[in-house]
């Protein structure tokens, strides 16, 4: 019987049909690397990208699921490798979909000495993903299809009131996210921003671990996180906040926003992760 399975199994997966190729940054991190692992059962050839090692990553996703995977070793928070990277998503004619993974999960309060730390998390949270994104979005408007998902930083959570610049910086990349949409959904073109909850210390944790690193716990809490995102975003949510519950905490959420655009998005789908 289990040999059945496994073969039935086996000829499912050869049965599904290419939906092009998917580019994942950050694919060393447990986020990363589930959103590889779900976009190839689905169906996707990957170019996973990160500086840290991710050849043992990439053959058990040759093997579990019979795509396509290739590694683009970059770090896009640098110069040359965000070069790397933009030339791949504007060469690569098979490209369907991008995964900004590669932000920084760190705060920096507003009033503390150090704004070159502060300026590089901003340029690494929002001008890395926007570059690759706008790298992405000429050849996705151009063929007609394509999917962009940002995932926004996730930092370990700060005392209420205390602003921080990771806290101004989300609120850009979600504008980003937003201006975005509005320019491409009519060709063709889904915009997803994935803001995690980051009230959760795993979830904060998850956000830059290699996948081997994490306990079961976690790596449930982050399995879940990404399969409830990529839910939202197959009933075409534009943002997705993974782990609240209520849609009055989403609510707060905005009147708490830095940027009155937060306001401005659609609804984002409500997930319970307990």
């Amino acid at each position: 019987m289990r040999g059945c399975l496994t073969l039935a199994r086996s000829v499912a997966m050869i049965r599904i049909v290419s939906q092009g190729t998917a580019l994942v940054t950050g694919a060393a991190s447990g986020i990363g690397a589930i959103y590889a692992h779900r976009l190839a059962r689905r169906g996707y050839d990957l170019i996973l990208v990160d500086s840290r090692p991710l050849q043992t990553l990439a053959e058990w996703l040759k093997r579990d699921t019979r795509r396509n995977v290739e590694i683009l070793a970059a770090d896009p928070g640098t110069p040359s490798g965000l070069s790397a990277v933009e030339d791949r998503l504007i060469l690569e004619e098979r490209l369907t979909a991008l995964v900004n993974n590669g932000s920084a999960g760190a705060r920096v309060p507003s009033f503390s000495p150090g704004s070159g730390h502060a300026s590089d998390l901003i340029a690494r949270n929002v001008g890395v993903p926007a570059r690759l994104a706008y790298a992405a979005a000429g050849g996705f408007a151009e063929r007609g299809v394509g999917t962009i998902v940002n995932v926004a930083p996730v930092a370990p959570p700060m005392p209420a009131g205390i602003p921080g610049t990771e806290d101004g910086g989300k609120a850009l990349f979600l504008d980003i996210g937003r201006v975005l949409h509005e320019e491409l959904h009519s060709r063709g073109v889904r915009i997803q921003m994935v803001v995690p909850d980051a009230a959760a210390s795993a979830v904060w944790h998850v956000a830059g671990d290699a996948l081997e690193d994490l306990s079961q716990e976690v790596l449930l809490l982050a399995e879940a996180m990404v399969d409830q995102a990529l839910a939202a975003l197959d009933q075409d949510f534009t943002t997705a906040r993974p782990s609240i519950p209520q849609v009055r905490d989403w609510e707060g959420f905005e009147k708490q926003a830095a940027q009155a655009s937060f306001a401005r998005f659609a609804r984002p789908a409500l997930v319970e992760i307990a």
